[in-house]
């Protein structure tokens, strides 16, 4: 292949990047909207959690919410954030993470969608993120405790072939392989990374959520036995459900 061939692919190539990747002028000023929002919840509460408007709760997701907060805060106590659904939804961060994410948003909305610079903020893939990441974890819970309303994205106005329903894993292509919960690496536990924690203290972690749920008149969380659904094939492939 000469030269100008090898150019002629190569310039193919990034403006096809360009013309799917690169977010519009609607998408922009959503990226502008969470990051206002974010800021003002700024010492509001511990933690922030992304919604939103299309995605409900999946029933006993309070108490499945109170049992993931207390069990990743036991594995990685400064964890930068958790992932707990799809898209730009079920999202948990501390109240101090909160001003440098905003401002992260604004001066790369041009870069990403929303959904896609949130991860690449607390998966630390750009020089900025990974600097502010350090050594912090940015966690994995097995299931997905949100469910979406209806077929298309708020993000796209393409139809999906498909979402997520309430307490299906969420490991990759559904979420992507930095944030996914990974089944070979922890196949028996719930958070993610799971490495070089104690045994003892993960059995009292789930008999400590089983007895708060019990005590306090709570149904228990309604989640899968054993490692869970697998979301249905189609052609071969997994359904994407990413927003």
């Amino acid at each position: 292949m000469c030269v100008c061939e090898r150019i002629r692919i190569r310039i193919i190539g990034l403006l096809f990047t360009l013309l799917v990747f690169i977010p519009s002028a609607k998408v922009r000023r959503q990226t502008r909207d969470i990051a206002k929002v974010v800021k003002l919840s700024v010492n509001k509460a511990q933690y922030y959690l992304f919604s939103e408007d299309d995605m409900v709760l999946c029933p006993s997701g309070l108490t499945t919410m109170q049992y993931m907060l207390t069990k990743a805060s036991q594995y990685h106590p400064d964890w930068l954030a958790i992932r707990a659904s799809y898209g730009m939804n079920g999202i948990v961060m501390h109240n101090k993470d909160l001003d440098e994410f905003s401002d992260y948003m604004v001066q790369n909305q041009k870069r990403r969608p929303p959904d896609h610079l949130v991860v690449e903020w607390y998966a630390g893939e750009t020089p900025r993120s990974k600097a502010y990441k350090q050594k912090r974890a940015n966690i994995g819970f097995r299931y997905n405790i949100f469910n979406h309303l209806g077929s298309v994205s708020t993000l796209r106005s393409t139809k999906s072939p498909g979402y997520l329903t309430c307490y299906e894993q969420l490991v990759e292509p559904t979420v992507f392989q930095v944030e996914a919960f990974s089944v070979q690496q922890c196949p028996g536990d719930d958070i993610w990374p799971c490495h070089h924690i104690d045994q003892k203290l993960h059995s009292h972690l789930k008999l400590h959520s089983l007895v708060e749920s019990v005590g306090s008149g709570v149904e228990a969380p309604v989640i899968p036995k054993g490692k869970g659904r697998q979301r249905k094939k189609k052609g071969g492939r997994q359904y994407r459900a990413r927003k």
